[in-house]
């Protein structure tokens, strides 16, 4: 989970050679989508490893089911 109030995108110089997975809802009330949006744009610029997954008609709550496969694929192909 990012908190926007205590980190930005910026940080991720410190952390680019790290794989990340980024899973929102777009009917997210609680986290607006854009913010996480903005992660996955500084990810791109960086030339990270991640993928988003932007989940249409998901909220806050019910990405965690929606979003589980992808995680799990996604530490599948990223193991050391």
């Amino acid at each position: 989970a990012i908190r926007a109030n205590l980190h930005t995108p910026a940080e991720l110089e410190q952390a680019k050679d790290l794989p990340f997975i980024l899973i929102h809802g777009d009917a997210d009330t609680a986290v607006p989508v854009q913010q996480t949006r903005q992660w996955a744009a500084k990810m791109k610029e960086l030339q990270m490893t991640y993928e988003y997954r932007e989940i249409r008609g998901g909220t806050h709550s019910s990405t965690l089911d929606t979003g589980a496969p992808f995680t799990f694929k996604f530490f599948d192909k990223h193991v050391k």
